[in-house]
C-alpha cells in the first residue's frame, strides 16, 4: 500500500458514462472527445496533488512512476 494513504483525504474518480459499445457501434469522435476531457481532469489532478498515490486495483499501470504511484 502506498504510504501516501496515512495524509490522504480524499478519492477522485474520473469516469465517463455513455452508450454500450456492445450494442450500438461505437461513436469515436464521441469516445476521443471524452478521453480528451478525461485526461485534462487527471492532468489538472496531477497538478494540484503531485505524486498522489492510486489504488493498486484502479490505477492505470502504463504512466511514468507506476510503481511509486501505488507503493510509494
Amino acid at each position: 500500500m502506498n504510504p501516501q494513504v496515512l495524509d490522504a483525504f480524499a478519492l477522485a474518480i474520473v469516469a465517463m458514462d455513455g452508450r454500450s459499445a456492445y450494442l450500438t457501434p461505437p461513436d469515436f469522435t464521441d469516445a476521443r472527445d471524452d478521453a480528451a476531457r478525461m485526461t485534462a481532469a487527471v492532468q489538472e489532478l496531477r497538478r494540484v496533488a503531485p505524486g498522489a498515490g492510486s489504488y493498486l486495483s484502479e490505477c492505470d499501470h502504463h504512466p511514468t512512476g507506476c510503481s511509486p504511484s501505488t507503493t510509494g
